[in-house]
């Protein structure tokens, strides 16, 4: 098919995808085919349309971070040719092209095709781009070269079209060692490598993953001799393919499976399908692991010996003596499709010609003799930018809301004021290798979680509007058996970050959540006016008329926010009659889905305009609440007689946000626009909260009894042994759990009644 080395076989099933891919985009050109039918054939093909309405991002596949200078040339032509000049490199070792036209992207996908590259499961619901680490085959410390072990897995995986249908996306990772370099601790399967009884082989997490309500992988086996991966990637596969929540994909993940059905029933449904796969045998065909390592082998010689050469850049000796690795920094992991025929041609000049990407967004020149680091060094000085490492911690971000549709906040512009902050500053030695990761939103795609400092962009609801700003967390690490989520410290506006930091960094991150906290945006007493605007911009910070699938994450969190603050004003208002507190009660619980419409309103009488239309009148909430809320908000109401009507109001408020979908859309009927009576909501929701086990199953399940086949009930559980025992029992007794949702120390399970 091309006369380029290849990294991976490209099946011929994918082939034939790609073919009818192309029918649909004539079709969609043509106007025979509508936009959301035509997007549900390009997302899993790599393509997604940016915030810019009609321009394009192709994500291009790079399996195990293993890059060919050759392939790399053919992506920086296709980036010139049919994009803004730049590629970007992901922080899952992938390669993404920018501002392409969707009429282009047929002749983009034959040309990788031609290189031996591919986008096919480059987004949606699919198995995504198998990681490893990125020094894998060449680093000191690693129990073995886990490379082929990601290729040939990709190879396999992408032949079944089951994995392009998934409940939602399905990330592997490979580690060569306990390290865990590869983030395989926050993956959906994970593979470390091991030897035991001199046979390689791995031990396997399942389950993990970042974004909101992330998780650190469990462990479903010890070890594994090294041909079984793909019995078990086959197995978790269709572990989730079975269970996982197809109806709401913000609960889609396989973690909600784990969530739902606890470590120990995750286990047993991996054993199920393992056992049908021993009695079956294994689908497919599958890859040779010994062509895949000759594919991927260089062919190096002992050389001179390691010393310890002085060098302005990153320069880490590898396993064979006398070569070395040369790590590239990439600033926000974009570079030019100049400066990258640059490095595809150092490395075919000065090394095997093979390139790794990272998950810090960088490039990595591997096995270069210690010989020509001089001739390096001067070919490197030709890029338009110096890729050494300056002294200063690691800034790592996603692409963030300049270009992505999920992004709430421009995290570039962050990254590159926090770099411009740190320049010049004497970082002490210690810390220079400290990681900051930064997200534009909750969805992680930047691993604020797993960083030594992390930053989430988010909104936050002042008096003024909409700020912009970060969620603060320190102390994440990926290490096998020892990963933890970082800690969430506070929030911070977006202009504040940078000078915190530095703050940080100056004092020898001495006390660091005493000065995070003296910058969290609840510490202030009052907010200035050029805080309402995110950082490199002058335009008010806003989420007004985006689409559920552009900011839901950031919308979900506001409503959040709103109705915890309505409930903490309700418990005072019970306390005190005092009308302030009602009023704030009141305010917050009205005000809350407005978001969904599209709306932002801040003052009272905009808030209760757009409540009477678009929840009072579209039957979402009973007109008596609306009486209610004018009533507190005009200063009728001095005292607690309205205190039962507002606390219906709020609990509401709050079945309906639990009940949205992924299109936030609610999943509960409106009621009647004449309905009376007693208000049907009360009977949808069960709260079981201090009911502890088995006490509050048994509750449940006769309240299911209670309710028609088919018919859903909504519980509110307590975090921990409650949460999940409960669901894993209703499970059992055949009942469908439909999604799980955790807020503070609570969570709430809906469940259908199926038998």
């Amino acid at each position: 098919m091309n006369n380029n080395r290849s990294v991976m076989q490209i099946p011929q099933s994918i082939i034939e995808d790609i073919n009818l891919y192309k029918e649909a985009l004539g079709r969609f050109l043509s106007g025979q085919m509508a936009a959301d039918s035509f997007k549900a054939k390009r997302v899993p093909m790599g393509i997604y349309e940016q915030r810019t309405s009609h321009t394009y991002m192709v994500r291009i596949r790079i399996p195990g971070g293993i890059v060919f200078a050759e392939q790399l040339e053919a992506i920086a032509d296709l980036c010139t040719r049919y994009g803004n000049g730049t590629v970007h490199l992901t922080t899952r070792q992938d390669i993404q092209l920018h501002d392409i036209r969707i009429e282009d992207t047929s002749a983009i996908i034959d040309a990788l095709l031609e290189a031996g590259l591919m986008t096919r499961g480059g987004g949606g619901n699919t198995v995504r781009n198998c990681t490893a680490c990125p020094r894998s085959g060449v680093c000191p410390d690693e129990v073995f070269d886990v490379r082929p072990y990601a290729v040939a897995l990709t190879e396999y995986l992408v032949q079944f079209r089951s994995s392009f249908n998934l409940p939602r996306k399905f990330k592997i990772a490979f580690s060569g060692c306990s390290k865990d370099c590869a983030l395989a601790s926050v993956a959906d399967l994970g593979f470390f490598a091991h030897i035991k009884e001199g046979k390689k082989g791995f031990s396997v997490y399942a389950a993990g993953g970042l974004g909101p309500n992330p998780a650190i992988g469990v462990q479903i086996e010890d070890f594994i001799e090294e041909r079984k991966i793909f019995q078990t990637a086959q197995a978790i596969k269709s572990v989730f393919d079975l269970h996982g929540d197809r109806a709401n994909r913000h609960r889609a993940r396989l973690r909600y499976v784990l969530a739902r059905s606890g470590p120990g029933g995750l286990r047993k449904e991996y054993q199920t399908q393992i056992q049908w796969i021993t009695k079956e045998g294994l689908p497919g065909t599958v890859p040779n692991l010994s062509e895949v390592s000759d594919r991927i082998a260089m062919d190096l010689q002992p050389g001179q010996a390691n010393g310890l050469p002085v060098s302005p850049f990153d320069l880490m000796p590898e396993k064979i003596s006398g070569y070395y690795t040369i790590r590239l920094h990439i600033p926000d992991g974009n570079i030019s499709g100049q400066d990258l025929v640059q490095i595809a041609r150092i490395a075919q000049s000065f090394s095997p010609g093979l390139i790794r990407t990272t998950q810090d967004q960088d490039l990595l020149l591997v096995s270069v003799p210690r010989t020509s680091i001089g001739a390096v060094t001067g070919e490197l000085q030709k890029l338009s930018f110096w890729p050494c490492d300056q002294g200063l911690p690691r800034v790592v971000s996603c692409a963030g809301a300049a270009t992505c549709r999920l992004g709430l906040c421009l995290s570039r512009n962050l990254a590159a004021a926090i770099r411009q902050r740190l320049t010049g500053m004497q970082v002490p030695s210690e810390l220079q290798h400290k990681t900051i990761r930064i997200s534009g939103c909750p969805n992680s795609c930047g691993q604020h979680y797993i960083a030594d400092i992390g930053l989430a962009g988010r909104a936050y609801r002042a008096i003024g509007g909409l700020v912009p700003c970060y969620d603060v967390f320190f102390g994440g690490r990926c290490q096998e058996g020892h990963a933890r989520l970082g800690r969430f410290v506070a929030t911070v506006p977006a202009t504040q970050v940078p000078m915190m930091i530095a703050e940080l960094f100056s004092s020898s991150l001495e006390d660091p959540e005493k000065i995070v906290r003296r910058y969290a945006i609840e510490a202030q007493d009052s907010i200035p006016g050029h805080w309402y605007c995110d950082i490199g911009t002058c335009e008010p910070f806003s989420l007004a008329g985006r689409g559920p699938g552009e900011c839901g994450a950031g919308v979900l969190e506001l409503i959040h926010n709103d109705i915890r603050k309505a409930k903490e004003a309700l418990a005072r208002a019970k306390r005190t009659a005092q009308h302030q507190v009602m009023l704030t009660a009141a305010r917050h619980a009205a005000r809350a889905l407005l978001i969904t419409f599209g709306i932002e309103a801040n003052n009272d009488s905009e808030i209760l305009d757009h409540f009477r239309a678009n929840l009072v009148e579209k039957g979402w909430v009973r007109p008596t609440s609306l009486d209610v809320c004018q009533a507190i908000f005009s200063g009728k109401v001095t005292d607690q007689e309205v205190l039962y009507e507002l606390q219906d109001l709020v609990q509401r408020i709050e079945a309906l946000f639990l009940s949205i979908d992924s299109d936030l859309r609610f999943r509960l009927e409106p009621f009647g626009q004449t309905q009376t009576g007693p208000d049907k909501a009360k009977t949808e929701i069960l709260d079981l909260r201090g009911v502890a086990c088995p006490l509050n199953f048994v509750k449940a399940k006769l309240a299911l009894e209670q309710i028609p086949l088919g018919e859903g009930l909504c519980l509110i559980l307590d975090d921990g042994e409650p949460s999940q025992k409960v669901p894993a029992s209703l499970a059992e007794q055949g009942h469908r759990i439909v999604s799980m949702q955790r807020s503070d120390s609570w969570v709430y399970l809906h469940v259908i009644r199926a038998r």
